[in-house]
């Protein structure tokens, strides 16, 4: 961890120690209602882990896990308390199976922590636009809290190690027709670009 810079640390620490904080204070709340039903998708969740969808950003190369739809499927199914420790097992397993290099141990420990923090954030989002647990189809006003819940839980998990939204790739240009397009697009914004400049220079030489 010393070849990251400070802040970079900090925020490292800081998500660990939430993280664990989270899974000692809500762990004694899991209740395992359903066993059964909890054991499949944490094997699932474990087993899809290492199942990646790789991203081929500009800056830096980045995975997707397919145990992402596992673990939300599993805080609709279970709650975030079970979910959480679906989660961290499929982080947990993220980092260790088919990785090009071995991860250090504070990496491994961030990943299961970030994925905490997103679990619990996305119940707490869930629960109070007014979902419910076991989800149900005939549950009314349906729309808000699974659209708040999904839209916490992929906030927390687009971000990197340091805390930044992770990059996305640009947009690939294949036709004819595309590339025409993005020439028009280019020109439209440098002649807005100029009539924001000539504006501003107006409004300097204005008398005040």
């Amino acid at each position: 961890m010393n070849q990251l810079p400070r802040i970079a640390r900090y925020y490292v620490k800081t998500v660990i120690a939430v993280g664990l904080a989270l899974f000692v204070v809500c762990l004694p709340k899991a209740t395992f209602d359903q066993p059964l039903l909890f054991i499949a998708l944490l094997l699932l969740s474990s087993m899809s882990a290492s199942l990646k969808v790789y991203l081929p950003l500009t800056t830096s190369g980045s995975t997707l896990s397919v145990s992402y739809a596992v673990d939300f499927a599993s805080l609709l199914l279970l709650g975030a308390n079970e979910t959480m420790i679906v989660a961290a097992a499929s982080a947990w397993s993220q980092c260790t199976f088919r990785i090009k290099e071995r991860n250090p141990i504070y990496r491994t420990l961030f990943s299961m922590a970030c994925l905490i923090v997103t679990v619990q954030a996305a119940g707490a989002v869930y629960l109070w636009l007014g979902g419910s647990v076991p989800w149900t189809v005939s549950s009314q006003s349906v729309a808000r809290p699974l659209v708040g819940a999904a839209t916490a839980y992929f906030v927390f998990v687009a971000l990197d190690d340091d805390g930044r939204p992770r990059a996305v790739p640009p947009i690939a240009i294949e036709t004819e027709i595309e590339r025409r397009r993005q020439r028009a697009a280019k020109l439209r914004r440098a002649a807005r670009m100029q009539h924001k400049e000539a504006l501003r220079e107006e409004r300097e030489s204005s008398p005040a």
